[in-house]
């Protein structure tokens, strides 16, 4: 029985083969390298999916909130008091904040256009953030009620709301969300 040498390598020398291997295999880095192109595509996806889902639950929340507006003026055709105004755009826009949950009303725009009759003429009241633009003074403050008809008109009550959606890779950019409902006076 012959014994046999047992045969050490140093650091130097292990790191020497290591080095060597690495320049002749051709796979190495090669994960490295397609994980570089897809991580950011995956990153624009998914938040590009979670933005268009937050996206759209505001717009239809929006979509209810109008609804909610427009069936409230459509409603109450002119009995407008709630002991602190009698002003109708503000009542609706009151209506509509309740209604948008989780959105600012600072954030809101309103459109109310009232037509008395299908054939009469449109009047049409705006705010650009909540009610303040609905204040004691204003047209549909002293002529809301008046321009809502005794019945047969329409009221059409659009909502928007500004949007800027987080989506990796993308310059962001502010979308307004706007929808409208139309509801017949009764």
């Amino acid at each position: 029985m012959g014994h046999q040498r047992k045969r050490t390598v140093s650091g130097r020398a292990l790191a020497g083969r290591r080095l060597t291997y690495l320049f002749i295999s051709r796979s190495e880095g090669g994960a490295l390298v397609e994980m570089a192109l897809v991580v950011p595509i995956m990153l624009t996806l998914i938040t590009g999916m979670a933005s268009f889902g937050i996206a759209l639950n505001n717009y239809l929340l929006l979509s209810h909130a109008a609804d909610v507006g427009a069936r409230y003026l459509a409603i109450n055709q002119g009995n407008f008091s709630n002991g602190t105004t009698t002003n109708p755009c503000a009542m609706a826009a009151t209506q509509i904040q309740a209604a948008a949950v989780g959105i600012a009303a600072s954030q809101l725009s309103y459109s109310m256009t009232l037509t008395p009759t299908a054939t009469g003429t449109a009047t049409t009241y705006t705010s650009s953030n909540g009610t303040s633009g609905f204040g004691s003074g204003t047209g549909c403050a002293t002529g809301g009620t008046a321009n809502m008809g005794t019945g047969g008109g329409i009221v059409t009550v659009s909502v928007s709301h500004p949007v800027t959606p987080f989506v990796v890779f993308w310059s962001n950019h502010t979308l307004s969300l706007t929808t409208t409902t139309t509801e017949i006076i009764q």
